[in-house]
């Protein structure tokens, strides 16, 4: 297994480690939060994932008109 740098924090490199249980991760990738105080937060799209999506919303929005 990769040693932390001095930081606490791993090198930036793929590290794979093989679990006597595996267990199920769920990766989200988000934009914009809502906290529980109703604040919305913005975050930058670095994956750039947000253009696609309103495209598709705008499709599906045309399509619903006609």
């Amino acid at each position: 297994m990769s040693k932390q740098n001095r930081d606490g924090r791993f090198p930036d490199k793929t590290v794979r480690l093989r679990l006597a249980n595996p267990i199920p991760v769920l990766i989200l990738y988000s934009t914009a939060v809502v906290t529980k105080d109703g604040i919305v937060h913005f975050f930058e799209d670095v994956y750039r994932h947000d253009r696609a999506l309103e495209r598709g919303a705008l499709d599906r929005v045309e399509g619903e008109r006609t």
